[in-house]
């Protein structure tokens, strides 16, 4: 496992130098002066630094195998002359009895009215910075009511 990162560390640090070269002979390029010798020197540096390893043989595997019809797999067919293969129909079942007739609710006996909802009201809600905490109330002329138990710091309040 170590050898092998080391390999992998290798050619990575191997490709960042060819690219590195690369990039200076592109660099170089802008320049006039000596350009042959200097593109020649880099090139012949970055054949030397790369070994070409030969691949080994290794052992031959295993022969395939052919799956069989009918025993590995099913195509849905009996295989010999392409025949689908069918079921009988199955029997019909036992009627059921038939349903009772629905009853519509009768109003003070099946079921009675709600009393009417209070009309909806909107919070003040502020923060309060001396007790740390965020109040509520519907009027001005009610009480402020802790929302909660939390303690907050009431920012830019």
């Amino acid at each position: 496992m170590k050898s092998k990162l080391i390999q992998i560390v290798t050619w990575i640090l191997l490709i960042l130098m060819i690219l590195s070269n690369i990039i200076t002979i592109i660099f170089l390029l802008d320049y006039k002066s000596n350009m042959p010798a200097q593109i020649k020197m880099l090139v012949d540096t970055s054949v030397k630094l790369i070994k070409v390893v030969q691949p080994k043989n290794g052992l031959d595997g295993k022969d395939g195998y052919t799956p069989i019809l009918n025993k590995d797999y099913f195509n849905g067919l009996n295989g010999e002359n392409g025949q689908s293969i069918k079921g009988e129909k199955g029997d019909t079942g036992v009627k059921g009895d038939a349903g009772k007739d629905a009853i519509t609710p009768v109003k003070g006996i099946d079921y009675n009215d709600g009393q009417d909802g209070v009309d909806g009201r909107t919070p003040i809600i502020r923060c309060n910075t001396t007790k740390n905490r965020w109040e509520y109330r519907y009027s001005e002329d009610d009480n402020w009511t802790p929302l909660n138990n939390q303690i907050v710091k009431c920012l830019g309040v």
